[in-house]
């Protein structure tokens, strides 16, 4: 049996952290998901795949657009056409409404409709069958542990496959906000195949059984690097099971390192920047795709303190910026210093070291950041513009990050010390 396995489409997903600077990537990431599921189903169908599965977050929000819930009926009705039965469910980001409920879908679509476990039967056009065991989110958490309703596999089909859109239990209780479960508890059902979503990165949790997560299709922010896309899986009785990552994504976020050497000056950064821009868009070429870069430059302190201060103000991304190219895109996004300092001014003084400490540890507390960032947050223009994306994670990081570097680089030294000056 042959199975395409995908999860967290996010249609929908808005990609408001790009901007007013990068509208015109923005806008063609609002596509990227869209082009990503079309590419899935044009595999599944000349594949010719026995079975799709997908696993939750089918759309980015609750209220989905008319867009986007036409665009899926849409490729569901290809895969009816092709005789490619699909079973899936709802996660925590499309968790189902009472309007929810009433969607019909094409012929051979299949879908769990309700929090509680259930199953559905399948026979194939290939000659087997299958069982499929699975639940959809009715709200956005769901913090019991799901998996004791699934039974040890009964053997009542060829095979037993579970789908959970779902989290590894993590040691804190409280923090356990998604159908939490352990690795221990999918092997004890002994099915033949746990086909998971939630997590964005793909990633194997175990071979035999294969329990796996295909991860996103398409990246939604510059943390979700590199190809996305989903598994085929080829299930064979009293064979290896077949395992086959399949990329979707159209645009790829990507992390690059660039090594600062003493005395670089800003055209030998743009000659360099340059060359890797040149790389990605051969590449990008060659396999019918877009590249977005975060460069992150390291040991910046080895650089000029105003030429730091420049690309800090962003004057270095301002310089390389192009204009998009018509069907595929090489851009840079952000460009960051990554100075590579110690804290050995403060090893002299054992009661400043431990206010830096502390001060670092409050900066990232919870209610602290939150008490702090209340008033810049709830500003009329802040929210006109970021629309809430100032409590991200990853403006938090970045803040955090941010103070620290500026205390050290006042205070710190460069790790390898001056003596290593003349010998680069």
């Amino acid at each position: 049996m042959r199975i395409m396995h995908v999860a967290d489409l996010h249609l929908d997903t808005p990609f408001v952290g790009m901007g007013k600077d990068f509208q015109a990537i923005q806008s063609r990431l609002l596509e990227s998901a869209y082009i990503a599921f079309e590419r899935c189903i044009n595999v599944a169908i000349n594949r010719k795949v026995d079975l799709m599965l997908i696993v939750g977050d089918v759309y980015d929000a609750q209220k989905q657009t008319v867009k986007a819930q036409y665009f899926f009926h849409q490729q569901l009705e290809r895969l009816s056409q092709a005789d490619i039965p699909v079973v899936f469910c709802h996660g925590n980001h499309d968790y189902m409404t009472a309007s929810v409920e009433g969607r019909r879908y094409p012929e051979g679509i299949h879908v769990f409709r309700d929090n509680k476990l259930s199953y559905i039967d399948l026979d194939l056009s290939n000659g087997e069958s299958v069982r499929v065991y699975g639940f959809s989110y009715k709200n956005q958490w769901i913090a019991d542990r799901m998996i004791d309703q699934f039974p040890t596999n009964p053997y009542q089909t060829i095979y037993t496959i579970g789908m959970i859109h779902g989290e590894l239990a993590s040691k804190d209780a409280s923090q356990a906000h998604y159908a939490p479960f352990t690795l221990e508890d999918l092997l004890d059902k002994h099915y033949d195949y746990w086909a998971l979503g939630h997590i964005h990165q793909a990633n194997v949790l175990h071979q035999t059984p294969l329990i796996q997560y295909p991860g996103t299709i398409q990246g939604r922010h510059r943390n979700e690097t590199g190809p996305k896309g989903a598994y085929i899986i080829e299930l064979n009785q009293g064979q290896a099971t077949g395992n086959e990552f399949i990329e979707l994504s159209p645009i790829i976020w990507q992390k690059v390192e660039l090594n600062c050497q003493w005395h670089l000056q800003a055209a030998d950064l743009l000659k360099q920047i340059q060359h890797i821009i040149a790389n990605y868009q051969s590449e990008a070429q060659g396999h019918d795709q877009s590249y977005i870069l975060d460069i992150e430059l390291n040991h910046a302190e080895r650089l000029d303190d105003d030429l730091q201060t420049q690309i800090s103000q962003g004057q270095l991304l301002e310089a390389i910026q192009d204009e998009l190219d018509e069907d595929h895109f090489v851009v840079v996004a952000k460009i960051s210093l990554n100075r590579s300092l110690m804290v050995s001014a403060f090893e002299y003084d054992r009661n400043l070291n431990q206010s830096f400490e502390e001060a670092y540890t409050a900066l990232n507390d919870d209610k602290e950041y939150q008490s702090m960032m209340a008033p810049l947050e709830n500003h009329p223009t802040i929210q006109t513009y970021l629309k809430g994306l100032i409590m991200e994670e990853e403006l938090r990081n970045e803040i955090s990050k941010g103070a620290r570097d500026l205390v050290v680089q006042s205070l710190g030294f460069d790790q390898e010390g001056e003596a290593t000056k003349d010998e680069d």
